[in-house]
């Protein structure tokens, strides 16, 4: 069942953001994210449009098809040696657009650490633009051609209904597509790519109805330790859920496995945003 949970606390104004527009340079997706156990992914040339230390929006993965939107930001420092990356996936934003979670993750958490990649959403899915986006992995891998991505520093940061999305990629291992809301068939399985998936204010969780044919691994089977962050406000209905992805978290050795109340919040996080923070920073210290 869909989640009508809006972020208006995040709608924030975007100081510095350049808009893109268009469509980027030609698409070079690359298939998995560790090819042949690669450190990095090698990635260079760079996505045209996109100024290092400066948010870019509305680029095009796919040319003319708006659902393959997309925001990024480059860190100032990036060099082409191995950097991190979170995809970021936003909740209810009253629009596909994912400005308010991609502008809290770049202007009060990252700090200059990761890439961060904000796919938009389709707004087939009743407006919300939340439970859709279905170039997510394409785009991950499009700017992984692009820039040198570190193969053990690959995280998820999804926020309420972005957590649809972001369990059948990051904590499912199978199938290898599922149907979306909007009737996409949209990549999944890719659990094995990613250190550390973190939620806030999670909508969903993997024992939701929507994945019953999802498959995972734990982690000895993956062969290395997944880390899972959790965070809900206190004042809100969401604890449950979120102590629900911790519970799968721990049952499949994931660690640290970390669920945090907001002190005083409700649904939304709140500025100064220093829950998100601690999810990047739990990012920064649980690489693969």
């Amino acid at each position: 069942m869909r989640h009508a949970l809006f972020l208006s606390a995040l709608l924030l104004l975007a100081p510095g953001c350049n808009d893109g527009g268009g469509s980027d340079d030609s698409p070079t997706p690359q298939g998995g994210s560790s090819p042949g156990g690669a450190a990095s992914s090698g990635g260079t040339g760079g996505i045209a449009g996109v100024t290092p230390g400066t948010p870019a929006t509305g680029l095009t993965f796919a040319a003319g098809d708006a659902t393959s939107r997309y925001a990024i930001y480059v860190p100032s420092t990036y060099s082409g040696s191995p950097v991190g990356v979170v995809l970021a996936l936003h909740g209810v934003e009253g629009s596909a657009n994912p400005t308010s979670w991609f502008q809290v993750c770049v202007l009060y958490a990252n700090e200059d650490r990761f890439i961060i990649v904000a796919p938009y959403g389709d707004t087939n899915d009743g407006g919300s633009g939340a439970w859709c986006q279905p170039f997510g992995r394409p785009i991950l891998d499009h700017v992984r051609a692009k820039y040198n991505v570190d193969n053990a520093r690959q995280y998820v940061a999804a926020i309420s209904g972005g957590c649809y999305p972001a369990i059948w990629l990051a904590l499912a291992s199978g199938p290898p597509t599922y149907q979306n809301y909007c009737g996409d068939t949209v990549a999944s399985g890719f659990q094995s790519d990613f250190a550390a998936v973190g939620f806030s204010a999670p909508a969903y969780t993997p024992s939701s109805p929507d994945y019953t044919s999802m498959q995972s691994k734990t982690a000895a089977d993956l062969g290395f330790t997944p880390a899972l962050w959790a965070d809900y406000g206190q004042n809100s209905s969401d604890g449950p859920r979120a102590q629900a992805l911790g519970t799968w978290g721990t049952a499949r050795g994931y660690a640290p496995v970390t669920v945090v109340a907001r002190p005083g919040e409700g649904h939304a996080p709140q500025s100064p945003f220093s829950f998100v923070r601690q999810m990047f920073d739990f990012f920064a210290a649980n690489p693969k």
